[in-house]
């Protein structure tokens, strides 16, 4: 269980789900309805949409942290999404809305607009357990927005109300000007998206792997070295995987046990842990670790050592 990283993700949450309900029953005074009334008008705003969406996602989240080791590949995704709505509401709030609002702030609008945005793309960046998302996921983040505007805009010409008077087709500018407002927050929402997937891709780096086939022990590519790529624990699956867990400028084989590092005089330092060489040095570099490692391998397993490096 992850009982600390599941308190974090409430601690995210609830300040948002509180300041949701204070800003409904504020805002609602100040148009002078019932909270049931001016309930649909609120939950119409994207601002509402986004941190509720954000409140979800990190209440799934304390409940997850709490039950199960690590995050499922979904969770991910859903960060992902939410960090891609909440920033978009920081952004355009903080640059277009604000100058121009007319109704008193208070600490709720606070939340919603700037302190909860900003605290989830912080604790997405700072995550020791984070989940590597795929990059093709940003694909998925556009669905809300694109339901969200279809009922906003269906909506506001039945009833003569759009919650941002940009997205009234009846100010100056009609039509064209929606839908060149629409494209900037798509492109926000797509930006703050690709940074947050950009954060949780590992940083490249060299590994080894060896792959056994009868006597006979293969050594893979290059591949870019993340979490998912070390050695879980428990014999079984080490023994199953044949993975390689590289830190700093140490390797070793797990399973196989042959290690590789600064403590061994026989074996020069590998460039482990800190990127792939540069420019020329790269390919030579490559196949001068495959060669040095498939030889140690194979004369600890009684095969044939290769004579030289094998060529590209």
């Amino acid at each position: 269980m992850r009982t600390r990283e599941g308190a974090v993700r409430a601690a995210i949450a609830l300040p948002i789900v509180l300041a949701l309900g204070y800003e409904l029953v504020r805002t609602a005074g100040l148009l002078e309805v019932s909270v049931l009334e001016h309930l649909i008008d609120y939950a119409s705003y994207f601002t509402t949409l986004s941190n509720v969406v954000a409140a979800a996602t990190l209440g799934v989240g304390a409940v997850i942290a709490v039950r199960a080791e690590e995050d499922p590949d979904w969770y991910g995704q859903l960060v992902v999404a939410s960090i891609g709505y909440t920033m978009t509401t920081f952004a355009v709030y903080n640059i277009s809305l604000r100058p121009v609002s007319t109704a008193p702030d208070s600490w709720a609008n606070e939340v919603l607009h700037v302190a909860g945005p900003l605290s989830m793309a912080i604790w997405w960046a700072v995550s020791p357990h984070r989940r590597t998302v795929r990059w093709r996921s940003i694909l998925t983040v556009l669905a809300v927005p694109s339901v969200w505007l279809g009922y906003t805009m269906v909506r506001g010409e039945l009833v003569g109300w759009y919650p941002y008077d940009f997205l009234d087709p009846r100010n100056a500018g009609g039509l064209a000007a929606v839908i060149g407002y629409v494209l900037v927050a798509v492109g926000i929402i797509c930006a703050c998206a690709v940074l947050a997937v950009a954060v949780s891709r590992p940083r490249p780096s060299w590994f080894v792997a060896v792959q056994r086939h009868g006597r006979q022990q293969l050594i893979s590519a290059r591949r870019a070295l993340g979490t998912e790529h070390l050695a879980p624990a428990g014999r079984a699956q080490q023994q199953s995987r044949r993975r390689t867990d590289a830190v700093g400028l140490g390797l070793r084989l797990v399973g196989d046990d042959v290690p590789f590092g600064r403590g061994d005089s026989g074996h020069e330092p590998l460039n482990i842990g800190h990127g792939p060489p540069r420019g020329r040095t790269r390919s030579a570099e490559r196949r001068r670790v495959q060669h040095n490692v498939h030889s140690r391998v194979n004369a600890r397993r009684g095969a044939p050592v290769p004579a030289r490096s094998p060529s590209r």
